[in-house]
């Protein structure tokens, strides 16, 4: 029990990043992107392809690490990413949003101006060496990333939840998450990647009115 001299306790830190830290993370890597393509900087331009798709695809950091240049598919339905080695070993497609495939076609045509391999077995995000990101260079990179960026310090597991809580807030739907995750059960993404932030007068108001889009008393029944 907390002592009331000194306030109630701390609260969980959060485990996703909110809309505002997503659009200042997103920001702050489109234009160290920009500049590190301006003065021939690797790290710029692979972390902003590279926690794009861990933000939007709900990758954990060591399947990030093992994606390879083939695994990445620019079809013309939108872009999606191949995991080969998820956990336990399962094989899994993860869509990406629409909109991403001008910038990650853009980082794979510059992969070899930057003298990088763009063969199809070459990792798609490479280190500073030019081999395979480990897990734990997935890990500093984030790290690195949300203290420049000004983000109060979350682990890199938390790309993978804000991606789950928005993919949830989008549609819905928790078996759509689930699949996206990669989770067997939906009990596993339900009980620990969907998290219900405090509700504002306007996500009130907004959810009522979609639950009753069509109930006005008093309004005649058309015909």
């Amino acid at each position: 029990m907390f002592d009331p001299g000194t306030g109630p306790p701390p609260t969980e830190a959060l485990k996703y990043l909110r809309p505002e830290e997503v659009e200042r993370l997103r920001d702050h890597l489109r234009d160290e992107a920009d500049l590190g393509r301006l003065r021939a900087l690797r790290l710029p331009v692979r972390d902003e392809a590279l926690f794009t798709v861990a933000l939007t695809g709900g990758l954990r950091a060591s399947e990030l690490a093992h994606l390879t240049v083939a695994d990445l598919d620019l079809g013309r339905t939108g872009p999606k990413v191949v995991v080969r080695h998820g956990k336990g070993g399962k094989r899994r497609d993860v869509t990406l949003p629409s909109d991403l495939r001008p910038l990650l076609k853009r980082y794979v045509d510059w992969l070899p101006a930057a003298g990088l391999s763009a063969d199809p077995t070459s990792p798609l995000f490479p280190g500073r060496d030019g081999e395979a990101l480990t897990r734990n260079g997935v890990w500093r990179a984030w790290t690195r990333l949300l203290d420049a960026a000004g983000i109060e310090h979350r682990p890199v597991h938390a790309a993978r939840h804000t991606a789950s809580m928005a993919l949830y807030e989008a549609t819905g739907n928790l078996n759509t998450v689930q699949k996206h995750l990669g989770h067997t059960k939906s009990a596993l993404t339900l009980q620990n990647y969907i998290h219900n932030p405090e509700p504002t007068e306007g996500r009130m108001r907004a959810g009522v009115d979609a639950a009753w889009p069509a109930y006005v008393p008093g309004t005649p029944e058309k015909s």
